[in-house]
């Protein structure tokens, strides 16, 4: 008996790169004011800053974290590798990103009707999501989900990203939940639907293109039909 959502929120929800291009571009308009860069140039520094970020985080942990996601250091790391210092811009650049992403964020058609419908047959909903908790707060703050869900894990709380094991374990954990009484959905094979999978989980896989199924996994193209395949009575 289903009695409970776990549930990815970049790109499952709303549409992550129509955000996160138009906030990456605010920010570089907002760079090439200070340091007359042109913009072209300013995104190469920038991916060459994140990647710095990244590596640098490998060396501690094979498996990723949050922190690798976090746009303050990116920031940080450009102004430092321009040779300037990044404070206290990279802060204030780092909150025009985000401020700007969440503008343009806008929940996909039926996601509201879905949630009504977990709520009415008392479904627990837990949030799964890569990134740091503060942010994943602030975008379901702004997407108007708080009323929907009860729980989310984060893998800065988890330590570890999708899809290991122990991110679903915790989520599992926090909802007092067995594998077998939830399902998982999400929009990235490896990350949502096999980490769920490895966790003997049922997992529901959105996407625009055709598929075959594996077993455990279940493919949508919007929440109106994922409705249907989850509430059939």
């Amino acid at each position: 008996m289903l009695k409970g959502i776990l549930i990815d929120l970049d790109n499952t929800l709303y549409e992550y790169d129509v955000c996160h291009e138009y906030a990456l571009d605010v920010a570089v308009q907002k760079i090439s004011s200070i340091t007359n860069q042109k913009t072209d140039e300013i995104r190469l520094q920038y991916d060459q800053a994140k990647n710095l970020v990244k590596k640098t985080l490998k060396k501690t942990q094979s498996q990723g974290i949050a922190s690798s996601h976090n746009r303050l250091l990116y920031f940080q790391k450009y102004f430092e590798t321009i040779g300037l210092t990044p404070i206290p811009v990279a802060l204030e650049l780092y909150h025009l990103y985000w401020n700007s992403y969440l503008e343009k964020a806008v929940l996909f058609d039926g996601v509201i009707d879905f949630f009504e419908e977990t709520k009415k047959r008392g479904l627990k909903v837990v949030v799964v999501t890569d990134l740091t908790a503060d942010v994943q707060h602030q975008k379901i703050e702004k997407l108007g989900l708080g009323k929907y869900l009860d729980l989310i894990v984060t893998s800065e709380e988890a330590g570890v990203e999708k899809p290991n094991l122990e991110i679903f374990q915790l989520a599992l954990e926090k909802a007092e939940l067995l594998a077998s009484e939830v399902c998982m959905i999400g929009d990235n094979y490896k990350k949502d639907i096999e980490g769920a999978v490895s966790a003997n989980i049922r997992a529901y896989y959105i996407t625009s293109e055709s598929r075959e199924e594996s077993e455990g996994v279940v493919s949508f193209t919007d929440f109106n039909q994922l409705a249907k395949l989850i509430f059939k009575n």
